[in-house]
């Protein structure tokens, strides 16, 4: 039964072990976890890093100690556990375990960091994981590949899509493999795939990953922002209202977050969605899917110096020039600047316009381009054709001259590789190095490269 996991045999082993980002940054963290047995404990041990996690003791030593609650139970027969974990010190890397301390059942050990506030620090961004349930080999080795740059990296942005098929508790088991969430802090934003659309009411994203946001519906996701050192974060749940804008509510808690106080004193501006609103992949032949958001939200992001856009949805990689209010290519300065963890000069682009990145896949489901790479030769005029309102040639050219750049990641063998982005903040500068994975060979390689400077 794809629906299950461990019915025949109920345990209290936490799996599917989630860090994720808290309002507050600084000194606390959040933590998700399921168990296929009810019990009522949710407990938490963390303590500093100051030896190999192979000789960590939680017996001993300073240990902060915490105990959550336990969700009632979901329909994909799994409990939900969760924790808020208060009063850590800033700029400190720690170990945990979480479990049952009654039964003396507990996760791997896991590591986390808390914010700095140097302005200074590195993220990663993925998107369209959508593990299959027969593919955990290849997640595992994906994983594995980056654990170097998840180790220098002080949290992880997932754009969206963590499973092909929200129902399949296989599919999300394999996804959130702990040797990547259980060892990092993740800010999500809910996919299209992460959504429920009939097996279960109550296994949704909220049930999976633990946010601080305010009143709102959450069964199709959520939306929520925070303060990272220098950089304020917004994520947005494209969900609601499929195929059509943004709703009112959702639009309104934008507008006034972005005019906080708080938004404005920040360096940078970082949007997180799904569906994006600009894309070279073949949801934009679907205007249903994608122009909405587009004509709802250019203007916005424009007019509230949003800085960069990171999406989702279509599997492919791209990068606008700055767009303006009015959806046009805006002038930009160009600066060099030098990248130390590539060792190598790139063109910084400078102005107050936002630019809307997509980072291709992380997992193995890959998109055409619609237009090739440095051409206006249009690679199907007919793709999609189950889709409505298919848009003609010379308006694919007009939409992708915004780009930037539209590539796609082969192999010489023609095999499309896995990418990932390692985003570092320093400053005025925002510098986005991606690279591409070959899970087989467990290789990554530099693949494109670009910054922002203000």
């Amino acid at each position: 039964n794809k629906y299950s996991i461990n019915i025949e045999r109920k345990s209290l082993e936490p799996y599917e072990v989630t860090i994720t980002m808290p309002k507050n940054t600084k000194t606390e963290r959040n933590f998700t976890w399921h168990t296929s047995k009810y019990t009522k404990r949710s407990d938490i041990e963390i303590i500093k890093a100051n030896s190999n996690k192979k000789n960590i003791n939680f017996k001993k030593g300073k240990v902060i100690r915490s105990n959550g609650k336990v969700l009632k139970k979901m329909e994909l027969y799994s409990y939900v556990h969760r924790v808020k974990v208060k009063n850590l010190k800033p700029n400190t890397k720690y170990y945990y375990r979480v479990g049952d301390k009654i039964s003396n059942k507990w996760s791997q050990i896991g590591e986390f960091i808390t914010d700095s506030s140097d302005n200074h620090f590195k993220f990663l961004y993925i998107s369209d994981q959508q593990a299959y349930d027969n593919e955990k080999k290849e997640v595992l080795n994906s994983i594995s590949s980056i654990k170097r740059y998840i180790s220098n990296s002080e949290f992880i942005v997932n754009a969206g899509d963590f499973v092909n098929d929200t129902c399949d508790k296989r599919q999300w088991k394999n996804s959130l493999d702990f040797s990547l969430y259980g060892n990092t802090t993740l800010i999500a934003a809910p996919g299209n795939h992460d959504y429920s659309f009939g097996c279960t009411s109550n296994y949704t994203f909220s049930n999976n990953f633990y946010y601080d946001y305010d009143k709102q519906d959450n069964k199709s996701g959520l939306y929520y922002s925070l303060n990272y050192d220098n950089v304020h974060i917004i994520v947005l749940n494209t969900n609601y209202n499929y195929y059509s804008e943004l709703n009112k509510k959702q639009i309104n808690w934008l507008l006034k977050d972005l005019k906080s106080s708080t938004t404005k004193k920040a360096k940078y501006r970082i949007v997180i969605m799904h569906r994006g609103v600009y894309t070279t992949g073949p949801h934009y032949y679907n205007h249903k899917d994608i122009l909405p958001l587009t004509k709802q939200l250019t203007p916005i992001f424009a007019d509230n110096k949003v800085d960069l856009v990171l999406q989702g949805h279509d599997h492919t990689y791209s990068l606008t020039y700055p767009i303006n209010r009015d959806g046009n290519i805006d002038s930009v300065n160009y600066k060099q600047m030098y990248s130390k963890e590539i060792n190598k000069n790139i063109d910084a682009m400078e102005n107050n316009n936002p630019i809307y990145f997509i980072g291709d896949a992380f997992g193995p489901k890959h998109h055409p381009q619609l237009i090739k790479e440095n051409s206006n030769y249009v690679t199907d005029p007919n793709m999609n054709k189950s889709h409505t309102n298919l848009v003609d040639s010379k308006t694919l050219v007009n939409y992708f001259s915004k780009f930037k750049i539209r590539s796609t990641p082969y192999s010489k063998n023609k095999k499309r590789y896995k990418v990932f982005s390692s985003i570092e903040v320093d400053d005025n500068k925002l510098i986005v190095n991606s690279y591409t994975i070959d899970s087989s060979k467990k290789k990554i390689k530099l693949y494109k490269s670009f910054a922002l400077i203000k």
